[in-house]
């Protein structure tokens, strides 16, 4: 069913992100699917002017 699973997380949320985990390897193993983890990162704000040119 699921071939390919997407986890973020975010490490300042450590219970939320350990359910999350949990959650995601249990259906990765039930699935035998493939999990990548992606971390939340925040971007310097000098980099959102730009954006809003």
């Amino acid at each position: 069913m699921y071939r390919k699973i997407l986890l973020p997380i975010d490490l300042t949320e450590a219970e939320m992100t350990d359910r999350a985990i949990s959650v995601a390897q249990a259906l990765a193993k039930t699935f035998d699917s493939e999990m990548r983890v992606v971390k939340r990162a925040v971007a310097p704000a000098h980099l959102f002017s730009r954006l809003r040119a």
